[in-house]
């Protein structure tokens, strides 16, 4: 059974993503129906896309010091203001500036600091609950049914906006209502969920929290210099400033491509180009989510078996391929198929990023290390709506109108093979140092040979005229002896070989 943090972090998890999921099929048709322009739309969407990046930024690099159960109930405070904002008003710069300053999921995906900070809860609490620091492999496993289970609510979520909308229309509920406030409905939701996630957090332990970590006067953990501006956002470690300086580069590039493809601009294609209307577009998006969990869930096999980053590779390629193949499709039945079908895959390579961040560092670098490469990611991907709104005004049968499934393909293959690229030049770093590493044979032979060292070892722990400083050295020597006496048995010297 699963420890009580972990089945919190889970439950808001579902709770936000059915959220999500209910508000990305009819965002873009929302805004239309108030009277903002397709420009005006995709300017709102980015000023979201861009708030996001502060927020996120902002209390993820600090939430490992100024507490994560406090982070998480900021963000639900702020993701209820934006759903009241959004269900009462209409004009553009309100709507903008509760965008910026609130959390809004205009792509249906995960958005704000709830993500990053909850895997660092699982992380952690995985890790105590083990006994350990967490394996790479056990984490991705719990990933996986995390992003599973966001999945499927997001999916559910898709599905049920769309029919409630169209039951509302209809006076199913006794209210005959106008689309334009049966979205509003659908965001006050929102606002509730909001609420309903502070107290849920609030009830969050103190296992929760990052392991204390030691002081330590290493300057490749502690770096000592004024200039070490990385250590504000909560990066002690140069090795982890490495590790996630390259990382946000690559998934800057992955995002700008996703956002491309984002699944209110999804929603809104298959609207104007097939004539699909709410329901399917809720229907298909759902079953996309679907499959897309249970890839995820795949993905911690491979993970285990092949490690995090050719899991990344091996799954994100074909699954771009596909993407471009969806404007070519003939009706929109094979349109959907092929979206489908490359949900299969899509997201395999998302446990597997997610894994990698958190455990290549410390405890207490977990939160700002996702909050950091998630928040490049939305930065790259804010940057995609104004391309996205530039194509979006071709005329609707063109090919401009549905490149930016092609360029965001395109785009998104350039970082699989890139990652690839890392990925050999760690192997070759890896195999260079292990190279240097392994000790001068002779040295060892020489140590485990001769017969002063034993003798002082002897004199040593006996107690007789050595200093408290001889002793620890010598200890040391003796340790050194014992690891390597194994992997490397003296040789015959030529002491050892019978003269002729």
């Amino acid at each position: 059974m699963l420890p009580r943090d972990l089945t919190l972090c889970f439950f808001t998890r579902c709770l936000r993503m059915f959220n999500y999921g209910a508000i990305s099929p009819i965002f873009f048709l929302f805004c239309t129906r108030i009277g903002l322009s397709d420009m005006k739309t995709a300017q709102l969407i980015t000023g979201i896309l861009l708030g996001d990046l502060a927020i996120t930024f902002v209390l993820t690099t600090h939430a490992d010091t100024f507490g994560r159960r406090k982070t998480l109930v900021v963000g639900s405070i702020l993701k209820s203001f934006a759903g009241i904002a959004f269900g009462t008003c209409s004009n553009f710069y309100v709507l903008l500036l509760a965008g910026i300053l609130g959390v809004v999921s205009t792509t249906g995906g995960e958005i704000g600091p709830f993500m990053v900070v909850e895997q660092a809860c699982i992380t952690d609490v995985q890790a105590q609950d083990a006994g350990g620091d967490g394996a790479e492999g056990d984490v991705a496993v719990l990933y996986g049914w995390y992003n599973a289970l966001g999945y499927f609510f997001q999916a559910l979520g898709a599905v049920s906006s769309g029919v409630v909308v169209h039951l509302l229309q209809k006076g199913a509920y006794g209210v005959d209502t106008s689309e334009t406030l049966a979205y509003r409905l659908v965001f006050l939701l929102y606002g509730v969920v909001g609420a309903t996630m502070t107290l849920l957090y609030s009830c969050l332990s103190p296992l929760a929290e990052p392991k204390e970590r030691a002081p330590t006067k290493d300057p490749s953990v502690d770096d000592p210099s004024p200039g070490s501006w990385f250590k504000s956002f909560g990066l002690r470690r140069r090795e982890s400033r490495y590790i996630v300086a390259r990382c946000a580069a690559l998934f800057t590039l992955d995002a700008f491509a996703g956002g491309l493809c984002m699944q209110t601009w999804m929603a809104y294609w298959f609207f104007e180009r097939w004539g699909f209307d709410s329901t399917r577009i809720g229907a298909l998006l759902m079953l996309a989510n679907m499959v897309a969990g249970g890839s995820g869930i795949a993905a911690s096999y491979f993970v285990r078996r092949f490690g995090a980053m050719l899991t990344m590779i091996a799954s994100h390629l074909p699954s771009n391929i596909l993407l471009m193949l969806v404007p070519a499709m003939p009706t929109g039945f094979t349109a959907s198929a092929m979206l489908v079908a490359r949900h299969c895959i899509s997201q395999m390579d998302v446990p597997a990023r997610q894994a990698y961040v958190a455990t290549s560092v410390a405890s207490d670098e977990r939160s700002a290390a996702g909050g950091i490469t998630n928040v490049v990611r939305s930065l790259g991907m804010s940057a995609a709506p104004l391309l996205l709104g530039s194509l979006t005004t071709a005329p609707r049968g063109s090919l401009w109108f549905s490149s930016p499934w092609v360029i965001a393909g395109t785009i998104k293959i350039v970082y699989d093979i890139s990652l690839y690229a890392l990925y050999l030049l760690d192997r070759g770093m890896t195999s260079r140092v292990a190279d240097e590493e392994v000790p001068d044979r002779e040295m060892v032979e020489l140590l485990q040979g001769e017969d002063e060292e034993a003798d002082c070892w002897h004199s040593a722990t006996d107690g007789s005229h050595t200093t408290h400083s001889d002793v620890e050295f010598l200890q040391d020597d003796k340790e050194f002896v014992d690891v390597f006496s194994t992997s490397y048995p003296p040789s015959r010297t030529s002491r050892d070989t019978p003269q002729a």
